[in-house]
């Protein structure tokens, strides 16, 4: 009887350990690239559950899309940023100068008034309290509702500059000008960064930061600070939150400077563009 008993302590200790390792191994797993090996978690691993594509047509009035090449210096002008925000997906077109909204579940389009004043042009999407904020290369950012109504704008006083998102909190909006100086007195980089609050009160800041995050900045406002791998015969993008399954590599989209992808828990979308057509890829998990 007492043998009996040792057996099944035995078997059920052995059960336990395994479902340990298991569990451990499921949540902690090492996958080697060409470059390093990437420890994985797979509590954050994102797989496709539907993947929809939406073609537009590139065309010369407003509700079209806009892409201009300047011959004299190859320089292209189009979409230059996306953002999904809830089940819409929002783009900056560069061309026209104004937003535009696409539903994800269906494709609908709707698009801004044209932003354009002096000499500005757009450059990223922020949201806060349920607002947009369009940042420019200047000093003033436009504020819409998320159906595109315009509702103002504010001053960035004293900075010039492209305005690229640093982080989106419940109060409080950051954002800040890659064009970092190197403070002597601390060793590390300053960014020049604004506060922007619930109330449209901007606040001036500077952080410093360390070398690699400089550079993980300096990627992220092009768009370009995930890297990719492959498991098995699955291609997955890595960021700070997720690693999600993607269907192609996500790599050089387009030949001209943008941020040609987004992503968010449900989410992650990127655009091809050329001179008859921007494709629209949504990833759903």
């Amino acid at each position: 009887m007492r043998k009996k008993t040792y057996v099944i302590l035995a078997i059920f200790v052995t059960v336990i350990f395994l479902c340990y390792r298991l569990n451990v191994w499921s949540q902690d797993k090492k996958v080697s690239t060409k470059d390093n090996q990437i420890t994985l978690d797979s509590t954050k691993i994102k797989y496709i559950k539907n993947k929809r594509t939406f073609v537009f047509p590139v065309g010369n009035n407003t509700n079209a899309f806009g892409f201009r090449t300047y011959p004299e210096t190859g320089d292209i002008a189009s979409i230059s940023c996306i953002r999904i925000i809830d089940n819409s997906i929002y783009l900056i077109d560069g061309v026209f100068s104004n937003v535009k909204k696409i539903s994800v579940n269906d494709g609908k389009l709707t698009v801004s008034e044209n932003l354009k004043r002096d000499r500005t042009y757009l450059v990223s999407i922020g949201q806060l309290n349920n607002l947009l904020y369009i940042f420019t290369n200047a000093q003033i950012a436009y504020i819409l509702d998320k159906n595109l109504q315009y509702k103002g704008s504010i001053i960035l006083k004293d900075y010039n500059g492209d305005v690229n998102i640093y982080s989106e909190g419940k109060d409080t909006l950051t954002v800040f000008n890659i064009a970092a100086y190197w403070d002597d007195a601390y060793g590390k980089l300053n960014l020049i960064k604004f506060k922007v609050d619930v109330n449209g009160h901007c606040i001036p800041d500077t952080v410093p930061v360390d070398d690699d995050e400089f550079q993980y900045l300096e990627r992220k406002s092009n768009g370009k600070e995930s890297k990719e791998f492959i498991i098995g015969n699955k291609m997955f993008l890595r960021t700070k939150m997720f690693t999600y399954e993607i269907s192609e590599s996500l790599k050089d989209l387009n030949n001209y400077a943008c941020i040609d992808v987004d992503y968010s828990d449900k989410y992650l979308v990127y655009f091809k563009v050329n001179s008859k057509r921007l494709k629209l890829t949504v990833l759903e998990y």
